[in-house]
């Protein structure tokens, strides 16, 4: 699910605004997102996994709710809403799926 999540939003300016505690989208600029792109991909990558990870022991391992505190319920609501919004956008674009072949990605209209 990570990589799915980070192939969508790594280089969302929602994403990056939030992960480099940007106040202004005007510092946004293409040079940013260029130079910052692999890394904000990668803490996403991070991110996500973490979350998930806890949600994984909160469902599976029957810890208590203390496992998942309201930073990390904020968090993983904003990134299923950007997910949600950026699938979306997507599908306005024509793009209706994506499927992984042998060692490329392809993506179908």
């Amino acid at each position: 699910m990570a990589e799915k999540v980070t192939f969508l939003l790594g280089d969302a300016p929602a994403w990056l605004a939030t992960t480099y505690k940007l106040k202004e989208k005007k510092s946004l600029t293409k040079d940013f997102i260029s130079k910052k792109k692999m890394d904000a991909r990668i803490r996403l990558n991070r991110k996500v996994k973490e979350l998930y990870g806890k949600r994984s022991g909160f469902a599976h391992a029957g810890l208590g709710e203390e496992a998942i505190s309201a930073d990390d319920f904020n968090e993983a609501s904003l990134l299923v809403r950007w997910t949600v919004e950026r699938l979306l956008q997507v599908r306005k674009g024509g793009v209706s799926h994506i499927e992984k072949e042998s060692s490329t990605d392809t993506i179908k209209s």
